[in-house]
């Protein structure tokens, strides 16, 4: 059971750090497609290039991954109390 907790873990921590990976990548392909298509007028209203808040990127997916391993951490604590 407790080994069972840990591969939960884990396996929702890849999965979280894969989306981040993904977001990554499709901004880099919406920039690539902005920088292709659009004309400079047409660029104002698009914050391609801006930079990214934060918690607009790796912090909202680090606090779910931080939060995934805190449910661990309290299920590994039952599971031994038990």
């Amino acid at each position: 059971m407790l080994l069972a907790a840990w591969l939960v873990a884990v396996f929702s921590v890849l999965i979280l750090w894969s989306l981040i990976e993904s977001m990554a990548t499709f901004r880099g392909r919406i920039a690539w497609v902005y920088a292709s298509y659009f004309r400079s007028e047409k660029k104002k209203g698009l914050p391609v290039g801006e930079p990214k808040s934060f918690f607009n990127t790796v912090g909202y997916i680090g606090g779910l991954m931080v939060v995934s391993l805190l449910g661990v951490v309290i299920a590994t604590i039952a599971i031994l109390r038990v």
